[in-house]
């Protein structure tokens, strides 16, 4: 029974990250990018993303990064740097499939 149970475990990928590593690894991205490219003004968005209780709030607070982003960066930049946060949404917000933040 044993070696039945390492072969399917061998075969099988590596288990995706817990959606907890997932939400940690998606707020420091966007913390990350609120630090980097964004003015202190923006102090209440990275407040809003420090304490988000789940991925489908960090979802939704995509395009008030986005319109900070604008603010203080080109178009071009801005969407190149959303691109970076959504793809940390793939296979944990249903949404970010279908996501306008795509490569181009």
């Amino acid at each position: 029974m044993r070696i039945k149970n390492s072969f399917w475990n061998f075969l099988l990928p590596e288990p995706l990250e817990s959606p907890e590593e997932a939400m940690e690894k998606i707020r420091n991205a966007m913390l990350s990018v609120v630090r980097s490219y964004c003015s202190a003004a923006d102090f209440h968005l990275e407040f809003k993303i420090s304490y988000a209780r789940d991925i489908g709030e960090l979802w939704y607070l995509r395009p008030e990064l986005m319109q900070a982003l604008c603010e203080h960066q080109d178009e071009t930049r801005a969407h190149a740097l959303m691109v970076g946060v959504t793809t940390l949404f793939v296979g944990h917000h249903p949404a970010a499939v279908h996501s306008t933040f795509k490569q181009r």
